[in-house]
């Protein structure tokens, strides 16, 4: 018995032995990978609207020897304006393949975001970083510059109606809508548009605006204001006249586009203009709250038909130092004051130094006013 419990200890000892001197296997070793060459197979690009979904520019780099499997390398591509440093770049990010591309309109509307205005040559740099999948080990590329130039992306304009009739008596319901498409598709940052409107056949040298806001992509004027679109580019009240209008967009960083063009046909009629005239003497004199066209009085048309909508006056007590305005309907978008008997829509105030009873004009036609003691 003895023996066999000395065999035992004899051979546990042993095996500690023979662990104790089994040698470990060193852990695996990944050597440093290289830097990658980046390279372009263009230098400058200037893309036409028609590139939009085609690729314009395409990029490849080197292999950077990282000590892992090819298909778990990450790569991204960083751009921007040359000389920032990367400050503000976009990036694409590409896995297990040493090549990408981008497309006229991925890259239009990096331009755009940089406030690059169209038609004119601008200078990017573009880099890659490689890296393992976790993005241990990052190694950055040469850096290249590319020369580019960003093209127009208009929206596209409809009219509801070409040909419009509108009368008097339903002058405030809805006269036509204008839709269209939103102006440099893929741009993510607001946009500004404007119903620009002119005479057919003038090309837009002086166009009228009317303002519709941020990303919004339809319009609906009334029948007055399809009218008055007509009577402010000279149609004569009562006969026919075609004006052509367009949408003018506005990036949030300034880029301009126009869209294409359209006409209406407008047969119109001779609307009743009305002004009042808010001023700082309402509330005194009895004329309901300062400075509030809603309450103001009224000036009297003069109903020679010579003078319709052109010619307005009124007999009014004024105090001393009284400042007014005259608005054209009740509220403030279309409003006048002026200086030297010329009448300014926006003007200054129009004011009288003594109390008394007054006359005040205005006359449209020839943008004067008169006022004087009566």
């Amino acid at each position: 018995m003895k023996n066999m419990r000395k065999l035992f200890y004899i051979g546990w000892a042993l095996v500690v032995l023979v662990a104790a001197c089994t040698k470990v296997a060193d852990l695996p070793f990944y050597k440093q990978g290289n830097s990658v060459v980046l390279s372009s197979n263009f230098t400058s690009v200037t893309s036409t609207l028609a590139d939009s979904n085609r690729n314009v520019i395409s990029f490849s780099w080197t292999n950077p020897q990282h000590g892992t499997d090819s298909s778990n390398y990450k790569y991204v591509l960083s751009i921007d304006s040359a000389g920032r440093n990367f400050s503000r770049e976009v990036t694409k990010t590409v896995m297990g393949i040493r090549n990408t591309a981008i497309t006229g309109r991925e890259l239009n509307n990096i331009l755009l975001n940089y406030g690059f205005a169209l038609g004119r040559t601008h200078s990017l740099d573009v880099k890659v970083t490689s890296s393992y999948g976790n993005n241990n080990e990052k190694l950055e590329s040469n850096v290249l510059r590319i020369t580019v130039s960003p093209f127009d992306d208009p929206a596209v304009l409809v009219t509801q109606n070409t040909t419009l009739s509108p009368t008097l008596a339903v002058s405030n319901n809805p006269g036509n809508t204008f839709s269209w498409t939103r102006s440099f598709v893929g741009y993510t940052g607001d946009i500004t548009y404007t119903l620009q409107y002119d005479s057919a056949g003038k090309n837009f040298t002086s166009p009228r605006d009317f303002a519709v806001g941020l990303n919004r992509l339809n319009v609906t004027l009334t029948n007055f204001e399809m009218n008055e679109t007509a009577l402010n580019d000279g149609v004569v009240g009562g006969t026919t006249g075609r004006i052509e209008y367009r949408v003018r967009a506005v990036t949030a960083q300034g880029a301009v586009s126009f869209s294409n063009t359209v006409s209406v046909l407008i047969n119109t009629y001779v609307p009743i203009l009305r002004f009042y005239m808010p001023g700082g003497y309402q509330s005194a004199t009895g004329n309901g709250n300062n400075w509030d066209p809603t309450t103001a009085p009224e000036l009297i048309r003069d109903v020679r038909p010579e003078a319709m909508n052109k010619l307005y006056y009124m007999y009014i007590y004024l105090p001393a130092n009284s400042e007014f305005k005259v608005t054209q309907g009740r509220d403030w978008a279309i409003n006048y004051g002026g200086t030297n008997s010329n009448l300014i829509q926006n003007g200054a105030n129009f004011s009288v130094s003594t109390a008394g009873v007054y006359r005040i004009s205005i006359d449209r036609a020839n943008m004067k006013y008169d006022i004087r003691e009566g």
